[in-house]
């Protein structure tokens, strides 16, 4: 009797939503041997699992809420307990992807397929994600139909939007890797819109596809036709506690009166103000911020010659979970052109503070004070 993808996924949902009333153990065991009636997991066949033989590792697929247009993510810390949690094909045994297995699913860009110049690795840092080579491809304009940056046999969505970053960016995909140089922030990712790679915060929500070594002994349920997929993980407060939490409002500001040099030509695309911790400073930063919020990434500012722009920069991480101590440097950046832009470039216009500033400002301890600072941008030439 044949099925359809369409079908199974219907009976069987990816998303998180267990069979309701009127589905009896009965049918379940029905339709499961409907899906498995003389399958082996490793040729390929499960409804929601895929074994790559290049690699002889087996993916959840599609991914978590696959299909879900409307699903927001996981943060980071999250996606280990979802993956431990998950039973799929009679498996109980899956995990987060380490970088280097997740980067073997792409397709269509090479620099940053398995062997391809981009730097990030078991092991690497938040610096190696910002060189070009892990900057990806054409939004979309992957090999498959969907426009994915993935190997032709994975399903699911990568054009899902990510309802907490700036407009127009989509969902990455985690890895389980920790950056060496800050462990403690950030999480290894791809982002298979584009085919690019690198790091993010761990309190952003990102996609998660999990998988398994294509090793032991097959289920045996597989050969009963008795296998029920779980997935019904439920996001734990105790993960998301510091991501939830917004200590900015007690703690220590500065308010920056930012000025242009001269009539700008053209619309800028965004203006980014952000705190780096004096020790690791340099001009122009080349990593990502250690404080700043989303607020401080204005798309479209309306900034002119005659048109300062006014901008609070509180002294806290860019997820509002802990305030920041000790000497910073401010770095302001005016991006002119759209694109992904880790460095300026020609046309844009920037500025770093010659000197650090402590926080917190009265020299012991944050109690919400704000010091003004009137700036002036230069243009890169």
């Amino acid at each position: 009797m044949a099925m359809s993808g369409k079908l199974i996924r219907h009976l069987f949902p990816i998303n998180g939503v267990r069979p309701q009333g009127g589905q009896t153990p009965l049918m379940l065991a029905l339709l499961c041997g409907l899906l498995y009636a003389g399958t082996v997991i490793a040729d390929n066949k499960s409804a929601h699992v895929w074994c790559d033989a290049e690699t002889d590792l087996c993916w959840q697929n599609p991914q978590r809420a696959g299909l879900d247009p409307e699903d927001v993510g996981l943060t980071a810390g999250e996606a280990q307990p979802y993956c431990e949690s998950l039973v799929l094909g009679g498996y109980a045994d899956w995990r987060v992807p380490n970088i280097d297995e997740l980067r073997t699913l792409i397709a269509g860009h090479e620099p940053t397929q398995p062997n391809g110049d981009c730097r990030v690795s078991v092991g690497a840092g938040t610096f190696d994600g910002l060189n070009r080579s892990c900057h990806g491809g054409t939004l979309l304009e992957g090999p498959t139909a969907n426009g994915c940056y993935w190997k032709s046999a994975l399903t699911g969505r990568c054009d899902r939007s990510d309802v907490a970053a700036v407009a127009g960016k989509r969902l990455e995909t985690w890895a389980s890797d920790r950056p060496s140089d800050d462990p403690e922030h950030w999480t290894a990712y791809v982002t298979f819109d584009t085919g690019a790679v690198g790091f993010n915060h761990n309190c952003s929500y990102a996609d998660v596809r999990c998988v398994r070594d294509n090793a032991g002994p097959i289920p045996e349920c597989v050969a009963s036709g008795t296998c029920i997929d779980v997935d019904d993980y439920v996001s734990d407060p105790e993960l998301t506690a510091d991501c939830d939490a917004d200590v900015c409002t007690g703690g220590d500001a500065v308010r920056v009166t930012l000025h242009v040099p001269e009539s700008l030509e053209a619309q800028p695309h965004q203006l980014m103000v952000f705190w780096y911790k004096e020790a690791d400073w340099r001009m122009p930063p080349a990593r990502p911020p250690d404080g700043g919020t989303d607020y401080n990434q204005v798309l479209a500012p309306n900034i002119g010659l005659d048109k300062p722009l006014v901008m609070t920069v509180p002294a806290c991480t860019f997820y509002r979970e802990k305030l920041i101590s000790g000497k910073f440097r401010l770095f302001a950046y005016l991006q002119m052109q759209k694109g992904f832009q880790p460095l300026p470039r020609a046309g844009d216009y920037v500025w770093g503070s010659s000197e650090p500033i402590r926080f917190p400002l009265n020299g012991s301890a944050h109690q919400a004070d704000v010091a003004e600072l009137d700036i002036t941008l230069h243009r890169v030439d």
